[in-house]
């Protein structure tokens, strides 16, 4: 088909919210994003063929200079076209630093569509490298130190980790002697022995030599031993030794993340206004616990195609939450994400706002919080992100 100068409708939901781009997680990971949507004309209908398309992001809504574009000659078919950027330019961390961006989109001699579609801080969850499951580092550095190796060992500071052991308590007073057991009894004397009879006398006869001297007699017995005298008195006892001081409790270790919980809905759903404030859950939300003191950190996103058959109107999402026993369904706070319900708007949704619900499970998801005119239709492609809890 020949170009023209028509004003077109660009319906396209901005994928940099879902692509695997992740520009420091190292060389393996492409600097690049794809896009994909549908471009209609002024009456409605579907392009077909090759038109230029330029695309650009800005640092603010209205700035009149990006800081990167790229042009790419993309044949439509039934409107539908899928194109792969940073294929020319390298998306590097100089365009996407962090902060908050804005894509601007050309096509042919078009001026630029607009409002510029804003790329909140979920898109930058493409500077992780694997954000869908299970993240694969080689390594873990904070500010230039290392606090993970590459084996997976701890390597960074210990204190609020274990607290230190405190000093062991002095030893007390030895205890007192006991008494002394009493003296064994002395066992009793032998008897003595027998003396012999003495002969009789012999007749005087010459004087005879003078006969041996007799035999000592036996020794008489030993008298009974005296009473044992008394024990003397004991001694006061000594003092008792003083307990040991007890040791010092080590310091708290810092707070941090509990659990992060990743939300990957891709049904999509439709959910009609009838009037007023809604609070309805879009999808399927996620499920987490919390103590009395614990937050919810949410970072979810959806590309949304709003349809009215009614007035103009306008409507609202929100991050919310609620109670797995039922109850009110509550919004998060501020940000709001607003949009215009508007036949075939497709426009990027991000919400991340924090909140502490007390103790309890919850259930944590994208909803509609304002939707203020019957006959509108809000039909949204899915949602993703993670729903963290901190301390």
């Amino acid at each position: 088909m020949s170009k023209s100068t028509t004003q077109r409708v660009w319906s396209a939901s901005v994928a940099l919210a879902t692509t695997g781009l992740a520009l420091t997680a190292g060389a393996q990971v492409p600097e690049s994003v794809t896009q994909q949507g549908r471009l209609y004309d002024s009456g409605g209908n579907p392009i077909n063929g090759p038109l230029d398309v330029v695309f650009a992001i800005y640092d603010s809504a209205g700035a009149a200079t990006s800081i990167w574009s790229e042009t790419h000659t993309i044949t439509f078919d039934d409107g539908y076209f899928s194109v792969t950027l940073g294929t020319t330019t390298a998306l590097d961390t100089t365009v996407l630093d962090g902060g908050v961006r804005y894509l601007g989109i050309k096509v042919d001699n078009d001026p630029e569509m607009s409002p510029r579609a804003a790329v909140h801080s979920v898109p930058y969850a493409i500077l992780a490298g694997d954000v869908t499951g299970d993240i694969h580092p080689s390594s873990v550095v904070v500010n230039g130190t290392t606090v993970i190796d590459g084996t997976g060992h701890w390597v960074g500071s210990p204190t609020g980790l274990v607290g230190p052991t405190g000093p062991a308590g002095s030893d007390g007073a030895a205890g007192a002697v006991g008494p002394a057991g009493a003296t064994g009894a002395i066992g009793p004397t032998g008897p003595a022995g027998v003396t012999g009879a003495v002969g009789p006398t012999g007749p005087a006869g010459a004087t005879g030599a003078v006969g041996p001297a007799g035999a000592t007699g036996a020794v008489g017995p030993t008298g009974p031993a005296g009473a044992t005298g008394s024990n003397g008195a004991l001694g006061p006892t000594g003092p008792a030794g003083a307990n040991g001081a007890a040791g010092a409790l080590g310091p708290t270790g810092p707070t941090g993340i509990v659990t992060v919980a990743m939300l990957n809905d891709n049904v999509g759903r439709n959910v009609s206004g009838t009037g007023g404030g809604l609070n309805l859950f879009l999808g399927a939300p996620v499920q987490v616990t919390t103590t009395a003191t614990q937050k919810l950190l949410a970072s979810l996103s959806s590309a949304v195609d709003t349809r009215s058959t009614g007035t103009s109107a306008w409507g609202a999402l929100n991050v919310c939450y609620q109670s797995t026993g039922g109850g009110v369904i509550t919004e998060f706070g501020q940000p709001h994400a607003y949009f215009s319900f508007a036949a075939n708007m497709w426009i990027p949704i991000t919400v991340t706002n924090a909140v502490v619900p007390g103790a309890g499970t919850w259930r944590v998801g994208l909803c509609e919080t304002i939707n203020n005119g019957p006959g509108n239709t809000l039909s949204y492609q899915g949602q993703v992100g993670y729903v963290t809890v901190t301390n």
